[in-house]
């Protein structure tokens, strides 16, 4: 988050749809975000505009410490996909 506001003066997704509204990038609705934790309530809104899609890993998040998804708050969002990967295929060494 910090690098995006340093580097960009933007949250991430807000990066992501002014890439869109300058015609820099055709379309967000291809995307699929992880988690979105740390989003405010205008980078929801984003999501939800543009078509994207979020998917949660609760047990990695739970592992990590990253915090908890507003994983009801998206169902209405209708963005939402529920990881079923296991501890192992969630790691980095698995990938």
């Amino acid at each position: 988050m910090k690098i995006c506001l340093g580097n960009y003066g933007m949250r991430p997704l807000e990066v992501l749809a002014d890439l869109k509204e300058t015609g820099k990038v055709s379309a967000l609705d291809h995307l699929l975000l992880s988690d979105c934790v740390w989003t405010s309530r205008r980078e929801k809104e984003l999501i939800k505009e543009h078509g994207m899609s979020v998917v949660f890993n609760g047990r990695m998040n739970e592992r990590v410490k990253a915090g908890t998804a507003a994983v009801r708050e998206s169902w209405n969002w209708e963005c939402l996909y529920i990881s079923e990967l296991t501890e192992r295929q969630a790691t980095k060494t698995s990938l």
